[in-house]
């Protein structure tokens, strides 16, 4: 999986891929994202995100969105890119009552256990 949890320093953190730099601290995920679509190019990264299943929740999408923003890509492939990985999202998690394993129905949305038991 291209976006894994990882260790550095015996604090938690996540990186992009097997060689990437370990971030860790409040905003470790978003650096790692944000590292794996500069590396992957946001298609990419979509199609591996999606491949891999792995769920990004909106303010992920929004990290997604805003580094292709300032980047300069147009909206279309904006929109393409953050409804390619919203989906996703919905798809893995499954829909409340009903989550799926390793998910919690929080504030009407399953969300990953492990991101909220911290």
């Amino acid at each position: 999986m291209p976006l894994k949890k990882c260790t550095e320093d015996q604090k938690s953190g996540y990186k992009w891929g097997n060689k990437g730099k370990c971030f860790t601290g409040p905003d470790a995920k978003k650096k790692a994202i944000k590292q794996g679509v500069a590396i992957e190019g946001p298609e990419k990264f979509a199609q591996k995100a999606t491949e891999n299943n792995i769920y990004f929740d909106t303010s992920d999408v929004k990290v997604v969105t805003d580094w292709m923003y300032d980047k300069g890509y147009g909206a279309t492939a904006i929109v393409a890119t953050a409804s390619m990985l919203s989906s996703q999202a919905d798809k893995v998690a499954g829909y409340p009552p009903n989550c799926n394993k390793g998910y919690i129905e929080k504030e009407g949305k399953c969300v990953p256990k492990e991101d909220h038991e911290y």
